[in-house]
């Protein structure tokens, strides 16, 4: 019987340990989380000086740091996935992408391409049509100042216009 109970609390300890995962849009209990707070905002320059550029990703934006930027509405958004939270989002003047904890605004240099203080994004499709839900392929392409290398994502336009 003993065994039993030892097996039984030694499974009930691993299982405590499930669903770690912070990363924004993890399905967790909201009783148990506290508020999201928007990440805070800085200019390009700011947010990554003094910072290892080459080590840097960009993660998705919270539905606090969303909802901080007024919203999606009459916004495109690209997503690593289908359904994931925006990794950049954008309109004709600005867009948005999160480094290092930090909300950075770029303007609009071109269609789809945002630069500032060395730092560069650029959205383009990968195909030419949204579907019914709004949403194309499309790839993603970030220049860190000082990184030896771009990086390149795809992953889904999503324009609240089109749906």
């Amino acid at each position: 019987m003993k065994r039993v109970s030892a097996a039984v609390a030694g499974a009930a300890m691993l299982l405590s340990a499930c669903n770690q995962n912070t990363a924004p849009g993890n399905d967790r209990e909201a009783q148990l989380d506290p508020v999201l707070t928007p990440a805070p905002a800085a200019s390009a320059a700011d947010a990554l000086a003094g910072i290892a550029t080459s080590a840097i990703q960009p993660v998705p934006l919270t539905s606090a740091d969303l909802a901080g930027l007024g919203g999606l509405g009459g916004k495109c958004a690209f997503r690593f996935t289908a359904v994931s939270f925006p990794a950049f989002v954008y309109d004709a003047a600005r867009g948005t992408i999160k480094l290092n904890g930090t909300l950075i605004t770029l303007p609009a240099t071109s269609e789809g391409r945002f630069a500032e203080a060395g730092l560069q994004v650029l959205v383009r499709p990968i195909e030419t049509d949204f579907d019914s839900g709004g949403r194309r392929k499309a790839e993603m392409i970030v220049q860190l100042p000082d990184a030896p290398d771009e990086l390149g994502f795809r992953g889904y336009e999503v324009c609240a216009q089109q749906l």
